[in-house]
């Protein structure tokens, strides 16, 4: 058996790759405890997230303990423990008895914290799922470091400051569809210095960072959507200048980002103009941009 606590989310990368050439009898159970670490219930108390996040470490070292023990005469076995607290058990039966044995332990698992839900696959018949699960992972790795980015009070508190004493504007393009992002680098990167991220995630992690003159964020995203990538960004630096991007101009999504402080949107797919007008709109633009006077603003939705 074999505990894997550091950078898990590779290991098991690497780990199911290898079992994917014979998954026949693999099984792997799973103890949710990211179930507790939902965005509202992170984002209702910011200033708590790290002592939330360690709650629920807490927690799930408890059960890691425990799932150690009893996997222990288990020798094709490997217990993972991730940074939002799930525990996966990946583990290959030798004989009908230790296959009994497994499903006792997973029957104890669930008995052992009734609070986070346990789930049991069969890896032979669901590979297709276990390779989405190593995505799942590793986003929510991302996911843990862009909250924990957020809980550090001193270093957000600087944003405006730093924004303030930087010469060279900046923008921040969160985009995952490589055209449009590429599209709207080439754009920027010949009036200002520009950043791309393809998610909410590491949008997140380099607002803060960055402390970015402008944000064009896609509202449909990967893991952390859109949305949820405003309200922590708005809550990291309520002055943000946000604006939105999207293929539909659903009136109920434009509401919402209005809601959550976006300053505008933006309709993609969009002109150079419209996009060098928006930016030339932000506050914090200091130095002059070439753009048209003739583009009128881009107010329909559906």
């Amino acid at each position: 058996m074999q505990i894997v606590q550091e950078s898990p989310e590779h290991h098991l990368l690497k780990y199911l790759d290898k079992i994917k050439q014979q998954p026949q009898g693999w099984v792997s159970i799973c103890s949710h405890f990211s179930s507790k670490l939902s965005h509202e219930k992170i984002m209702a108390d910011p200033g708590k997230i790290a002592q939330l996040i360690a709650s629920v470490q807490q927690g799930s070292s408890v059960l890691l303990e425990k799932a150690s023990m009893l996997f222990e005469p288990i020798n094709d076995c490997v217990v993972y423990q991730f940074k939002d607290g799930d525990i996966l058990v990946l583990a290959r039966p030798a004989s009908p008895k230790e296959q009994e044995l497994i499903k006792s332990i997973y029957v104890k698992l669930q008995e052992a914290d009734k609070s986070v839900q346990c789930s049991y696959k069969t890896l032979a018949g669901d590979m297709y799922n276990v390779q989405k699960m190593v995505d799942a992972r590793l986003l929510s790795a991302r996911c843990m470091d862009a909250y924990m980015a957020v809980s550090e009070v001193n270093k957000c508190s600087t944003i405006g400051i730093r924004r303030k004493r930087r010469e060279e504007s900046v923008v921040l393009i969160v985009e995952d569809d490589q055209f449009t992002g590429s599209y709207a680098m080439n754009i920027v990167n010949k009036e200002t210095e520009a950043i791309l991220v393809k998610n909410g995630e590491e949008a997140v992690i380099s607002y803060i960072e960055h402390a970015p003159d402008v944000v064009f964020l896609d509202i449909h995203l990967p893991g952390l959507s859109g949305l949820k990538t405003l309200d922590a960004i708005m809550h990291v630096d309520p002055d943000a200048y946000v604006i939105m991007l999207s293929v539909d101009t659903l009136k109920e999504s434009i509401l919402s980002a209005y809601d959550r402080g976006a300053t505008g949107f933006l309709k993609k797919p969009f002109s150079k103009e419209r996009l060098l007008f928006t930016v030339a709109k932000s506050p914090y633009i200091s130095k002059p941009i070439m753009v048209s006077t003739a583009i009128p603003e881009q107010t329909t939705v559906n």
